[in-house]
């Protein structure tokens, strides 16, 4: 495995780097305290990063965009850690990269206006009895001539009343098993039978707006299916893991600010005549959240790596994710922790990320799920 970074993905890392601090950095306290993106915002800041192209990072470049491999957009997503997730979300669509396997009419209509930032997508997956594994989906799409109908719903949809359209996971064969007979599909926003319900507020991640999404004899034609058929599962599962790793490559980029931020916190802060940067204690948890980091960034490199040479490899991206965000967890509480009272305040931003760092660990694969995909592959010796 080459640890070096490419020319080009350096180039790419910089522009990142530059956009993240001079776009979006100076909006988080903002996004913060009402608990949105101004509608205004978030069109203004996703023009800008379609013009770098940011939008179409992992798109190949047969469908217009930039075509970089999983480990390339890890190391950028890493950068992108560097301010807070709701924003980074709120610019980036979920799941339009899932029409790259559409058809080209499907890409014309929906996946062109994403890379050019004039259209936003988001994904409906989880349920009251299913979550983020697709497993056990129960919203059911039955076949009608040239046409589906819907019926069911989704919780859980980030960003789902501000998405022009959504890519749906459905049952299109109730008689296959839990991994069989799934379907995706783009559904419009406003479509009949499509019926967006109201914010959920949440603990943390201000700015990413949770709501559910409730299908009533939704019609749908066939020709917004993605893919095959009853291939929803792989497709999901596929572009699903790419998304766990863009996460935690965005944990440690996001830890690497926490610790910093400690760091030179605990140079200037003294305690009886010396900087608690000389105790002991501050010293460890310093170590052992640098240390955490590394761990981190290795097992997202390399699992990124597997996957960006076509091998299977869910059972090291289940990994890295629950190691990842609850790394990160802990990140969080030791910063705050060597900051005292004042990282406990709302004057910085420790307070914010220890609420928000609670979420990831349920976020797209809660941590006891994907353990148990990882002792299914131990098991079945993979």
């Amino acid at each position: 495995m080459d640890l070096s970074i490419p020319e080009e993905v350096e180039i790419m890392r910089q522009e990142v780097s530059r956009f993240v601090d001079e776009e979006l950095a100076p909006h988080e306290k903002e996004v913060e305290e009402r608990e949105e993106i101004p509608a205004e915002l978030r069109a203004s800041l996703r023009k800008k990063a379609a013009e770098l192209g940011l939008l179409s990072l992992g798109v190949p470049e047969e469908c217009g965009g930039a075509g970089l491999d999983i480990l390339a957009q890890a190391i950028l997503w890493e950068t992108f850690g560097k301010v807070s997730l709701p924003l980074v979300l709120g610019i980036l669509p979920e799941g339009y990269e899932l029409l790259a396997h559409g058809t080209k009419a499907q890409q014309d209509a929906y996946l062109a206006p994403c890379l050019s930032g004039d259209a936003t997508s988001c994904v409906a997956v989880t349920e009251t009895t299913a979550g983020a594994e697709e497993d056990e989906v129960a919203l059911t799409a039955r076949r009608d001539g040239d046409h589906f109908i819907l019926d069911g719903k989704k919780i859980f949809v980030a960003n789902g009343d501000v998405a022009d359209f959504a890519v749906v996971l459905a049952r299109s064969d109730e008689a296959a098993g839990p991994r069989h007979g799934l379907s995706c599909f783009v559904v419009d926003r406003g479509s009949p039978g499509c019926l967006v319900g109201e914010r959920r507020r949440t603990l943390g991640l201000h700015g990413v707006n949770f709501v559910e999404l409730t299908f009533d004899a939704c019609r749908v034609s066939a020709e917004h299916v993605i893919g095959e058929v009853g291939a929803g599962f792989a497709l999901m599962r596929s572009w699903r893991d790419e998304a766990r790793l863009k996460l935690s490559a965005w944990c440690v980029g996001m830890g690497e600010r926490l610790l910093d931020g400690a760091k030179e916190y605990a140079k200037q802060r003294y305690t009886f005549g010396k900087p608690i940067a000389e105790r002991q204690a501050i010293q460890w948890m310093l170590a052992e959240s640098a240390t955490d980091l590394r761990a981190t960034r290795m097992m997202a490199y390399h699992a990124a790596w597997k996957k960006s040479l076509g091998e299977e490899a869910h059972k090291e991206v289940a990994m890295v994710k629950v190691f990842a965000t609850e790394m990160f967890h802990r990140l969080t509480d030791r910063a705050l922790q060597i900051h005292g009272g004042l990282g406990y305040t709302k004057d910085l931003h420790y307070e914010r990320y220890y609420r928000d760092a609670r979420m990831l660990r349920v976020l797209w694969g809660g941590s006891e799920s994907l353990r148990s995909d990882i002792s299914e592959s131990i098991l079945a010796g993979a």
